[in-house]
């Protein structure tokens, strides 16, 4: 090489010398910073990002390092202790730590401030149980927030489609991240509460793709917030993996893991739709042809009864003797009425024998003394005592002489 010409470097050979130098010179280092984007691969090997206010770096740590380190169980915002080597990525040019063991060292940062939010949004009542709207059993329209070109979107319409295919689906295109974000997706909550009849949706989801803690921080905002605890449309919240939590997934009236199983809940395929269909139509008709059977029987069964056969002829035996009764009770009842018409008879005969009138008009008399009373004896009588003599007509008055 001539000494003015220039070296130039292939960028695999670059990268290559750049991890050799790195792997030579950072051998075993020691990081501290707050995790953030945790993945765990099927393969079985960690990706981080170890970050603090002004930096960060992609951490990797293969599955062997993984169950041997001090540290195994790794979860967003917790502030460790990372032990490595720093390396280059060379397909991507990336520098990074290949880990060989970390520690935690505390609570990051972001995960602080998450949980400081938390627990004053569940004081205030935002998370409660009670306030949570159902989701509809077939909703007519969906209605979905979120950014017009991400993949959440097309994994939603991909979902949707297959699933349900002709349901109505309604994207108002948003910001995830970033600064206006949680504006943004604000203003598409209150966009589909505020909409005519006729335009609205009958459930939302309100969400976004895989990220780091501070990719997802906008569904932490107060504006979210605030919009999925007014909605009066229930609100899916599907934001990041299955891993990733906000205040959002709290308050919205559901909870996906990610924005294709949000697809998956919001609703049924529509053959288990139709077959559930069939199945309840087919078990009306068993059971209305089994009342209808039963109902038939036991007709049958009342027209046949011997008892109802013999019916007419068993109202005329009563008849008959309701009139038997009858002649019975007139016959006694005129018996009873001549003897005691006869009995009458004989008391009033008696009476007029007993009456002093019928005596008088016989020539006899009734004699009383001055006192009143009847004279039945003479000796009670005295000498001129005044006596007064009553016949059938008229009355004279007298005197007794004593012989």
């Amino acid at each position: 090489m001539q000494p003015n010409e220039e070296k130039v470097y292939k960028v695999s050979e670059l990268t290559q010398l750049l991890k050799m130098t790195l792997e030579t010179q950072f051998a075993a280092i020691s990081v501290l910073g707050e995790a953030s984007g945790v993945v765990l691969a099927s393969s079985g090997h960690l990706y981080f990002t170890l970050k603090d206010s002004s930096g960060a770096m992609k951490v990797v740590m293969f599955r062997g390092q993984l169950l041997r380190s001090t540290l195994n169980r790794l979860e967003n915002g917790q502030q460790i202790v990372v032990r490595g080597t720093l390396s280059v990525y060379p397909l991507r040019g990336e520098m990074q730590i290949i880990a060989s063991d970390m520690r935690l060292q505390g609570i990051g940062d972001i995960f602080a401030a998450l949980e400081k939010l938390k627990k004053a949004y569940q004081e205030k009542g935002y998370f409660d149980p009670q306030r949570k709207k159902p989701l509809p059993l077939l909703p007519g329209r969906i209605g979905v927030v979120t950014s017009p070109t991400g993949a959440a979107v097309r994994d939603i319409v991909r979902i949707l489609r297959r699933r349900f295919p002709g349901i109505a689906l309604v994207i108002f295109p948003a910001k995830v991240q970033g600064e206006g974000a949680a504006a943004e997706i604000a203003a598409g909550i209150d966009y589909f509460n505020g909409a005519p009849a006729e335009a609205g949706v009958d459930v939302l989801i309100v969400g976004r793709g895989g990220g780091s803690y501070e990719d997802l921080w906008a569904f932490n905002e107060e504006p979210v917030v605030e919009a999925i605890f007014r909605s009066r449309i229930p609100v899916i919240s599907a934001v990041g993996h299955e891993t990733d939590f906000t205040i959002a997934d709290f308050v919205a009236d559901l909870r996906a893991a990610t924005p294709s199983a949000a697809a998956e809940i919001v609703v049924n395929r529509k053959d288990e739709f139709i077959s559930h269909i069939d199945l309840l139509n087919n078990t009306l008709n068993r059971r209305m042809e089994a009342v209808f059977h039963l109902r038939r029987d036991a007709l049958v069964d009342c027209v046949m009864d011997s008892s109802l056969t013999r019916y007419h002829s068993r109202l005329l035996e009563k008849m008959q003797r309701l009139d038997s009764n009858e002649f019975t009770l007139s016959a006694q009842a005129e018996r009873l009425w001549r003897g005691r018409s006869e009995q009458l008879s004989q008391l009033t005969s008696a009476l007029r024998s007993l009456n002093p009138e019928g005596i008088l008009r016989k020539g006899y008399s009734i004699t009383t003394a001055a006192s009143g009373q009847v004279v039945k004896d003479s000796d009670t009588l005295r000498d001129q005592e005044r006596i007064s003599i009553r016949f059938h007509h008229g009355q004279t008055a007298a005197a007794v002489i004593k012989e």
